[in-house]
């Protein structure tokens, strides 16, 4: 308005104020039409400038967190490692040992002697032939774990019993 105001009073010409009017009317109406959509895409680029900072903070922590979580496997599968192998030699370091004592236990109770140390004798064997099968008991398992040995199925020891 202000421009046709200048126009009909400094430049002293007639103007059709109704035409003149709607004309403005419908520039302003197109501006704000236009105005609208740039407000609304403004605050759409800072929303997603928004969410891709949120997306990338969230992928550098699970990046962070799948590095974590590999080495806290690899230690864990190391660890395991270590206890089998620790257990496969315990198992061989004391079952030497072990059948040591039965077989000179058996060989002892092949001499005469009294029968008092031949029940002691026996208690001997017998306790050994345990701890000689628990010995062997925790070497199958290391061999297990270790993953060193198959199990099969062996269905012809069973028939008939």
């Amino acid at each position: 308005t202000g421009m046709l105001g200048y126009i009909e009073w400094i430049d002293a010409r007639t103007i059709a104020w109704s035409s003149e009017g709607m004309k403005l009317a419908f520039l302003a109406m197109s501006s704000l039409y236009m105005l609208f959509p740039a407000l609304n895409a403004r605050h759409l680029r800072r929303r997603s400038a928004s969410a891709i900072r949120v997306a990338r903070e969230v992928i550098t922590e699970l990046n962070d967190r799948t590095r974590q979580l590999e080495e806290a496997t690899r230690r864990t599968e190391e660890a395991s490692r270590l206890k089998t192998e620790f257990m496969r030699n315990v198992s061989h370091e004391l079952r030497t040992p072990m059948n040591g004592i039965v077989g000179m236990t058996e060989l002892a109770l092949l001499s005469d002697m009294p029968e008092n140390q031949r029940l002691y004798l026996n208690t001997v064997g017998e306790c050994s032939e345990n701890l000689l099968k628990m010995i062997q008991n925790l070497l199958d398992f290391s061999a297990l774990e270790g993953e060193q040995i198959q199990l099969r199925s062996n269905r012809s020891a069973c028939v008939g019993r």
